[in-house]
């Protein structure tokens, strides 16, 4: 499997995985917010915080505005053009975030959701672009952002495989072969027995890339679980408070939970090793003591011929080894052999 270069990490196989914090919108349009998530993700250890470039104007028609729009007033909800909006950040605002990241020695990251987007993260001076579920059928972006000759990584939540493939197919088609993808389930939250995490297992198979899991549970689990079952890259959600209204606090981690999803990934990983089926330095010299020699199970007298019913296997491990027990039958004892006494090849 390839690995490639997203910032000052190399992600894929054999390295650590990637941690991205997802602050998203989190910042509910404040720019002090956005620097305080930033914040809580450089200190729960994270690699990269993410947030997201959105336009309301951008995000829907306004022939669906219309029909969205009169539901949420049904339920007394914020219409959604006023909501989005809300979470907008001005175009200074993501400079400005950009070099405080750089000053608190975090990565900084967005998605956003047209060409205008992806331009302004090119000025800001991202190392990849991120594109979200939403836009992985957006071919014509997908294309744009490709011809930027930098990294990018691909969500893929609600997507089938085939259309992955096309996805993938449109940006190696325009040179980009640094590429990552993500397995997604784009339900907030998700239910966890809808996740099906080994979908990255056959991400990884068709594509040759690095993978992961970008993380929509209520939880540390199901991210934790993720690298467990190969994730070389994850993303979770981070709020300040999670009791705040709005479309993605229930189910992002506060500080403690993500500060303990960081913390479980870097401890587990040391558990992961080598890959070799070998004796851990631990067990060395448990070899002796808890595997078995061949035993006389009476006394053998010189000369006498030994027979399986004369002998068995005992611990501790310092004679003949079992797997030769045959070889020991029919040959003769060089030397009286005691009752329980442990048989060497210098005795027989």
């Amino acid at each position: 499997m390839g690995t490639l270069q997203l910032g000052q990490r190399r992600v894929g196989h054999g390295e650590p995985c990637l941690i991205i914090a997802e602050a998203g919108v989190n910042h509910e349009g404040s720019p002090d917010r956005a620097k305080w998530l930033a914040r809580i993700a450089r200190e729960a250890g994270a690699d990269i915080v993410k947030y997201q470039v959105v336009t309301a104007e951008k995000v829907i028609s306004a022939r669906e505005l219309e029909k969205v729009d009169r539901i949420r007033r049904e339920r007394g909800e914020e219409p959604l053009f006023d909501m989005i909006k809300r979470l907008e950040l001005p175009s200074d605002d993501f400079h400005r975030l950009k070099r405080y990241c750089d000053e608190i020695v975090i990565e900084f990251a967005a998605s956003f959701i047209d060409a205008d987007g992806a331009d302004l993260l090119e000025d800001i001076g991202v190392s990849f672009f991120k594109l979200a579920s939403g836009e992985l059928t957006n071919l014509p972006l997908l294309r744009h952002v490709a011809r930027k000759g930098r990294p990018m990584i691909l969500s893929t939540g609600m997507a089938t495989l085939g259309e992955v493939e096309e996805a993938v197919a449109s940006v190696r088609a325009v040179g980009c072969d640094d590429l990552a993808i993500l397995h997604c389930v784009s339900a907030y939250p998700a239910a966890l027995e809808e996740i099906n995490l080994d979908a990255m297992a056959t991400l990884r198979r068709v594509f040759q890339v690095p993978v992961g899991y970008s993380d929509h549970t209520v939880g540390p689990l199901a991210t934790i679980a993720a690298v467990c079952r190969g994730a070389e890259i994850v993303e979770k959600h981070v709020t300040y408070d999670r009791t705040l209204p709005g479309a993605d606090h229930a189910h992002s981690s506060d500080p403690q939970e993500l500060t303990y999803i960081v913390h479980s990934i870097r401890t587990l990983e040391r558990a992961f090793g080598h890959g070799r089926k070998e004796p851990a330095p631990a067990e060395r010299e448990a070899r002796a003591s808890f595997r078995r020699s061949v035993v006389a199970k009476v006394a053998i007298a010189a000369g006498e011929t030994i027979t399986p019913d004369k002998v068995t296997c005992k611990r501790p491990a310092t004679g003949i080894l079992p797997n030769l027990l045959e070889k020991v039958y029919g040959r003769v004892a060089k030397r009286a052999i005691e009752a329980d006494e442990t048989i060497t090849w210098e005795m027989v």
